[in-house]
């Protein structure tokens, strides 16, 4: 029981310390601006990427809250007596979200529109990671839905969910890093 409780606390907080870098991320930055000359990179990165990708991490985010946290709150609560039908329809609607955020993410033409190499590097570093983390989402969800619908969830797939949620907090927080450094270098965050 006090694993169970242990366990089900650490997802919890797992998932509220990428709530808060996402939040930092994408409110945070607006108030912090710099009043210096922006460069080409500058003007192009906030008018043509950066509100793909606020609108890709907001949506990461409220796919969580709305939708994994309520439904992992229950799995972990009630255990063998879940819904399953309620549950499936929840994780494939997780799944096929997460599926979409990472097409999404291989729309922005980054090479087209930045011209600065290390920032132009980054900035692919931070969709190889951010996507990388929407696939662990995604791959946590297909490990729920393949459990209820091969029986309830057991202890190995939640275990192996755990595993692809740590994997999925650990890639979007470099994600989010890289991002921040990306901003910082562009003059658009405080240092």
């Amino acid at each position: 029981m006090q694993r169970l409780l242990f366990t089900k606390l650490s997802v919890i907080i797992s998932i509220f310390i990428i709530f808060g870098t996402i939040f930092y991320v994408t409110n945070v930055k607006n108030n912090n601006e710099k009043a210096t000359v922006e460069t080409v990179d500058t003007k192009i990165f906030k008018t043509k990427l950066q509100p793909k990708i606020d609108e890709l991490t907001t949506n990461y985010n409220d796919i969580i809250e709305k939708d994994w946290l309520p439904a992992w709150e229950e799995i972990n609560t009630t255990g063998d007596s879940v819904d399953r039908n309620k549950l499936l329809v929840t994780m494939n609607a997780v799944s096929k979200q997460y599926e979409n955020i990472m097409n999404e993410i291989d729309t922005l033409k980054i090479k087209e529109n930045i011209s600065e190499v290390q920032i132009q590097e980054q900035l692919v570093y931070f969709t190889t990671e951010f996507k990388a983390a929407s696939k662990f989402m995604k791959n946590a969800a297909d490990l729920i839905i393949d459990g209820a619908t091969n029986s309830t969830p057991n202890s190995a797939t939640i275990e192996n969910t755990k595993h692809a949620l740590g994997l999925a907090d650990q890639h979007i927080v470099i994600a989010l890093s890289t991002l921040t450094e990306v901003e910082e270098k562009l003059g658009l965050s405080k240092k």
